[in-house]
């Protein structure tokens, strides 16, 4: 009856470890892809400067001076907010 006792109540531990465990996980994946949006980024690629301005929603607002650099800056821009989905 002891050893029954000492089986279950280790096998609960081991339980609650791996719960735990799964939880910080998902939480440190989480974070990890959120990115930084007060960052300066130096893109290989643009002709000229590009600025990205978020409004209190989080979405972003994008002003260039070329075409290409703002069509380059959105692919970026989308791929940023949507890391997360390529990390899950």
């Amino acid at each position: 009856m002891k050893i029954l006792r000492i089986s279950l109540w280790s096998l609960l531990g081991l339980v609650a470890a791996g719960l735990v465990s799964v939880f910080v996980l998902s939480r440190w994946l989480a974070y990890r892809a959120i990115p930084d949006y007060n960052a300066t980024v130096v893109l290989d690629g643009l002709e000229g400067e590009v600025e990205v301005l978020r409004d209190s929603f989080g979405i972003p607002h994008i002003y260039a001076q070329d075409e290409q650099d703002l069509y380059f800056v959105t692919g970026y821009v989308m791929a940023q907010d949507r890391l997360w989905q390529m990390d899950l």
